[in-house]
């Protein structure tokens, strides 16, 4: 979970977040060890000697994971992180990525006197870990797999460490009072969502409203750049000329673009607004009764 806060008296606004990390870590422990799987060990014939291998999963992908060090294939199930990443790693063929459905929420909240939130919960993939904390009743995620063993790679396992992610909750100031708060859901296409629609807010001084009805591009990953055929023929014919473009509407489903939401101080007037992601009709906005 990422959570980005501003509150005007200066207060504590993570307090609440560490308290209910503490009694998560606490409670996660209580489960003690899971079962792991335990795949058969089995052997190949090499030039030098031979090779040990193990089969594992049931997804129609077939995925080959080859350290780029030498190691003993059965114990490194008895490391746990790199024992939740096989373990992962044994599922993602499961089903078919582009069509699976998300599991990322983001919402912002602003009250009465101005202080925003925004708060980018995931569990990364399908039912996250499909560990339900019992006291909480929080499903816990897979967020290990944002880890890489190889040590080379920015996301390599460290103590206390963060991995790099697309999760990105924004909290725009101006004037020292919270102007507005964003994120999405979308997993890749996350970034380039939240960054162009703060663009339109703060470099192109559009509404809120306006913001959102803005056709964006998706430069989040591929060989090609997603385009709304409702940009100007010559805003489409600029991309082209530097990128391979590809048409994509903004639609219900697939999801071709994230989902954004976002809440706004009118610093001229001091209302508050808010809108969801305008094409998504599981998204929502709530006013204070």
């Amino acid at each position: 979970m990422w959570i980005a806060s501003w509150s005007r008296d200066g207060g504590e606004p993570r307090r609440f977040a560490r308290l209910l990390a503490r009694g998560i870590d606490t409670e996660e422990g209580a489960q003690g060890p899971r079962a792991k799987m335990q795949p058969r060990t089995q052997y190949v014939k090499g030039p030098e000697g031979h090779v040990a291998y193990q089969v594992f999963g049931r997804g129609s992908r077939e995925i080959v994971f080859v350290p780029d060090h030498p190691n003993n294939i059965e114990i490194m199930w008895e490391d746990p992180a790199l024992s939740r990443f096989l373990e992962r790693l044994a599922t993602m063929g499961e089903a078919d990525d582009s069509k699976s459905p998300g599991c990322t929420t983001h919402f912002n909240v602003i009250d009465g006197e101005g202080n925003m939130v925004a708060v980018t919960q995931t569990l990364l993939s399908v039912f996250g870990s499909r560990l339900v904390l019992p006291s909480t009743g929080i499903l816990m995620n897979n967020g290990i797999m944002w880890f890489d063993p190889r040590r080379e790679s920015p996301n390599y396992f460290a103590p206390a460490k963060r991995p790099l992610t697309n999760m990105c909750p924004v909290i725009a100031r101006r004037d020292d009072h919270g102007w507005f708060s964003i994120g999405a859901s979308g997993g890749r296409k996350i970034m380039p969502a939240v960054m162009q629609i703060t663009s339109f807010l703060v470099d192109h001084g559009m509404t809120l409203e306006d913001a959102f009805h803005q056709p964006r591009i998706d430069a989040s990953g591929g060989d090609t750049v997603g385009v709304d055929p409702r940009q100007p023929s010559e805003v489409q014919q600029a991309l082209a000329a530097k990128f391979p473009i590809n048409l994509t509407e903004l639609v219900v489903y697939p999801t071709n673009f994230a989902c954004p939401s976002a809440v706004l101080r009118d610093p001229a007037t001091g209302e508050h607004q808010g809108i969801a992601d305008v094409m998504s009709p599981w998204s929502g906005a709530v006013a204070q009764g």
